[in-house]
């Protein structure tokens, strides 16, 4: 159930994305910033003070919901193991499934299972004033439960796009839906935390208490965490590589899922070899559409550790199965966005691969192996901080196959196209250039 891959990891240009949640104080800068986030993070200032002028106290040192307050994402260190359960004409859900492992869950996070950026499980607290680590590991285990809860009805899809529901895949589809739909219900039913900051005691929901009307086929969907700690909470020790928050929602898109490749396979890990630029574009803001270029870092570039840009993959060919593991493009510099009046520079940004891409082994017309991940079948995050205040992850896909060959010990991947799709439905896209690799 719901398994997390550790192999994400870091790239290049954050896009246009990263500046729907970066501001800048500048006033040149507002017109685009307001578009694109809600205006009161545009503004120089997010004190406020009472009527009569005296300030407000301040607000508490970690929030959930937030309070339009900007905090730091702190990493969480911990573990837990959970299941789901439910009952069909085939069995229990392994014999259902066909694979017990997809059932049940033992998952370790924290700064060794992932990397700061891509913390599964976090807290949102001030770093600039004195907080106690009981404090903020509460905050993280309520996290935690959230994560699962969010984590669940992706586990289900994915399993109905695999095609392991062999029965009553249109009632799955319905309970997924719900599940999606009643996020609230899971986090009070599995929210039980005890005396000791972190650690909560085991629960068990049983889904729309068996109500399973609209999925008469599957009985007793139940969930339930049997152990659920945090140890610790910790920041980066380089404060410029605080990611900002104001709430725990920062890590929604973080899934407790893992695709592993079908073989071991032969792994190559590879650093870009030549200098290239990625394009950026995103919807049209006051009279402009947004756009943008920036280069990566690469061994052309006298790129330094760890912040060359890095592609592994694992190729199986007796499966003709493939696996995109990783894949890291760094920016070379800033990337600058304009609507052609107003500028927003992204510092430190970065796309990485999230899970991983499996493949397929093709041969072309001329007989050579053609390695590809289809469309929307890999997924990245993208990340930097807009205006030089705030950092912003943002999540897409690859809207075009990504498409691999192999020239003696060196890879090029092929241009492909990478696409977020904001909350207003607007589509921004990176163009990743062709890239050679060694």
């Amino acid at each position: 159930m719901f398994r997390y891959h550790q192999s994400i990891m870091a790239a290049q240009v954050l896009s246009v994305l990263a500046l729907l949640g970066g501001c800048a104080k500048e006033e040149e800068l507002n017109p685009i910033c307001e578009f694109l986030v809600d205006a009161d993070e545009c503004k120089d200032s997010l004190g406020d003070t009472g009527e009569d002028g005296d300030e407000q106290l301040p607000p508490p040192p970690c929030t959930l919901s937030g309070d339009g307050y900007p905090r730091t994402v702190y990493q969480c260190a911990g573990e837990f193991s959970a299941s789901i359960s439910f009952n069909t004409l085939l069995g229990d859900c392994g014999q259902t499934i066909g694979d017990p492992s997809w059932c049940d869950e033992v998952h370790e996070f924290g700064p060794f299972a992932e990397p700061y950026e891509l913390s599964a499980v976090v807290a949102c607290c001030d770093a600039e004033q004195p907080v106690d680590q009981d404090t903020v590991v509460t905050h993280c285990g309520s996290d935690l439960i959230e994560q699962i809860c969010r984590s669940i009805p992706t586990r289900i899809q994915n399993l109905i796009d695999a095609g392991a529901f062999p029965v009553g895949e249109n009632q799955a589809q319905k309970l997924q839906n719900w599940l999606a739909e009643n996020q609230q219900e899971c986090y009070l039913a599995l929210n039980n935390p005890t005396d000791v900051p972190g650690i909560l005691d085991p629960a068990s929901w049983l889904v729309n208490d068996g109500k399973n009307g609209n999925w008469p086929g599957l009985n007793n969907f139940r969930i339930t965490v049997d152990h659920a700690e945090v140890g610790s909470a910790s920041l980066p020790d380089d404060p410029d590589t605080y990611l900002s928050c104001y709430d725990n929602d920062v890590n929604n898109t973080e899934i407790f899922e893992s695709i592993v490749p079908t073989s071991p396979g032969i792994n190559q890990i590879l650093h870009l070899g030549e200098s290239s630029s990625g394009s950026i574009m995103g919807p049209e803001v006051l009279g402009g559409r947004v756009s943008g270029t920036g280069s990566f870092q690469s061994q052309a570039s006298a790129c330094v550790d760890p912040w060359c840009s890095r592609l592994e993959i694992t190729t199986d060919g007796p499966t003709g199965y493939w696996t995109l593991e990783e894949l890291e493009l760094f920016a070379d510099g800033p990337v600058e966005l304009t609507n052609g009046t107003s500028v927003v520079p992204i510092e430190r940004s970065a796309i990485r691969l999230y899970q991983v891409g499996l493949g397929t082994i093709r041969t072309d017309r001329a007989g050579s192996q053609v390695f590809a991940v289809e469309a929307g079948d890999a997924h990245f995050v993208i990340s930097g901080v807009g205006g030089g205040i705030v950092a912003d992850l943002r999540w897409g896909r690859n809207a075009s196959p990504i498409t691999a060959h192999q020239h003696g010990d060196s890879w090029m991947l092929d241009s492909f196209v990478i696409e977020h799709v904001d909350a207003d439905a607007n589509s921004w896209t990176i163009t990743v250039p062709r890239t050679t690799w060694n």
